[in-house]
């Protein structure tokens, strides 16, 4: 299926987007992702991962009962914008991990993150009874940091120079949300 083609599947749709499980046809778009340098700065990845390894890693995720991947799509254009996962569901303290990637810097402060973590934690919390949200953001990512304050994610810690990237240590800000801080606006 073309990326500009709308999925038959919208999983839970917003304003903007709509978010949908991921199809084979999406690989080239994600693969593609993890080339973009300014993503790789953001996400910390300096690591450079073949095609077999990417394949062999949304294998084991797309098949694992503790993860949820799904695509973020433009409403307007049917564009794969990104992906929003959350991964480490533990059930008996009903918490898990949560991240989120946009693939562009074209695609970078128009709200598509923030709309996509907000459907993302409204799944979380209300489908899937979840009590608590955590991530982490490396502390030069201050656009990802206000998205997720927007949605209700407080800081709860730092890991003080946990990141080397580009030659240098970068804090990690730990986040944590909360079902009752949640805000669905």
């Amino acid at each position: 299926m073309s990326s500009t083609q709308p999925s038959p599947i919208q999983f839970m749709k917003g304003k903007q987007v709509y978010l949908r499980p991921f199809e084979p046809e999406d690989f080239e778009v994600f693969y593609h992702s993890f080339h973009h340098s300014e993503v790789r700065r953001l996400t910390g990845t300096s690591q450079v991962f073949t095609r077999e390894k990417i394949e062999a890693w949304l294998k084991n995720v797309l098949m694992s009962n503790d993860h949820v991947f799904l695509m973020i799509v433009s409403k307007q254009t049917h564009e794969i914008l990104g992906d929003v996962e959350i991964n480490h569901m533990d059930l008996v303290n009903r918490s898990a991990n949560i991240r989120i990637a946009l693939y562009h810097e074209k695609h970078f402060g128009k709200g598509y993150g923030t709309e996509a973590m907000r459907l993302m934690a409204d799944y979380a919390f209300g489908i899937r009874n979840l009590h608590r949200l955590s991530l982490d953001v490396y502390e030069y990512n201050k656009r990802a940091i206000r998205t997720y304050e927007k949605v209700g994610f407080r800081k709860e810690g730092v890991k003080r120079e946990a990141l080397f990237y580009n030659h240098q240590y970068h804090d990690v800000i730990h986040m944590g949300l909360l079902a009752k801080d949640f805000d669905r606006d």
